[in-house]
């Protein structure tokens, strides 16, 4: 509007003095509003082609995310079937007074329980990250006191698949503040991930290194490895890769997504490099607890 009335004012004031006939003028008015609506014209088509482009890979963005939560729930309905059939057959052969061995019972049974509150905690967890609560217990600890913690469950796992697991820890190591069962978490998921995708025979090495600012722990296997399509998206919520586990074991394709998240939490950082046949590196830096830090905090 604004310009079309200044168009016209330039028209009638070059008529008015005489710079150019009235017929001119009108032309010139004519033409000029034309070419204007042309470009204005084209911009709303350029615009508006690039929001229907925008809209499409967002609604297609929106159909993967739905369909990765589909097979998440088929997973974690096959996952919580498996544990409760185990508590099921417990039952059965208590009723039944065939009791057999007690401790391979109750093994059963712990087993099964553990399983069912891992997929349930990591759940929770996902929803606790996507709304913002979810609070860190901060204390002063040593990872390697951790990371020997988290290597505990795993070793029976590993001797089954004659996987050689091995912790180099440092001589002199520095302190960080960080929550000691979130941390956990972090080298039970990556720890878990690297025994399930290793081949008998193979080895999951972790590595503890002190740096100027941080502490780097380095979780190397030698394992089936990544595909370089699926890098950019590792870290991503539901997403499970085409590579299958040695075992046949499954997963929800959340624990990756948590780590990534707890691992920012702590103002941490995370990355991995991975080649196909030949393993898997994921190396995580924590912040380490200085004095410098603590004033910062403070």
């Amino acid at each position: 509007m604004l310009l079309t009335l200044f168009l016209g004012w330039i028209c009638v004031w070059g008529i008015r003095h005489e710079i150019f006939d009235n017929t001119f003028g009108i032309a010139l008015y004519a033409i000029t509003l034309t070419i204007v609506f042309v470009i204005l014209v084209r911009w709303t088509v350029t615009t508006v082609g690039k929001l229907e482009i925008e809209r499409a890979e967002m609604t297609a963005r929106l159909h993967e995310l739905n369909r990765r939560k589909d097979e998440m729930i088929a997973v974690v309905s096959h996952d919580l079937c498996s544990p409760l059939t185990g508590f099921r057959l417990v039952i059965d052969l208590l009723r039944e007074g065939r009791h057999g061995s007690t401790d391979e019972l109750l093994g059963i049974m712990d087993q099964s329980a553990r399983r069912m509150v891992s997929m349930v905690r990591g759940l929770l967890d996902i929803s606790k990250l996507q709304a913002d609560k979810v609070e860190l217990e901060l204390e002063d600890m040593r990872l390697s006191e951790v990371i020997r913690h988290a290597m505990q469950p795993l070793v029976i796992n590993a001797n089954a698949k004659q996987i050689s697991l091995n912790f180099h820890p440092p001589i002199r190591e520095p302190v960080v503040r960080a929550d000691r069962l979130r941390v956990l978490q972090i080298f039970s998921n990556l720890l878990t991930n690297a025994v399930k995708f290793t081949s008998a025979g193979g080895a999951v090495d972790v590595t503890l290194e002190p740096m100027k600012d941080v502490v780097k722990v380095k979780v190397r296997d030698t394992g089936l490895g990544i595909p370089r399509e699926e890098m950019p998206h590792i870290f991503e919520k539901y997403r499970q890769t085409a590579t299958k586990a040695t075992a046949g074991e499954t997963g929800a394709g959340l624990g990756l997504a948590i780590v990534r998240e707890m691992v920012l939490l702590h103002g941490g950082q995370i990355s991995v490099s991975s080649e196909v046949n030949r393993g898997s590196v994921f190396c995580v830096c924590l912040p380490i607890n200085t004095p410098e830090a603590e004033e910062k905090a403070a």
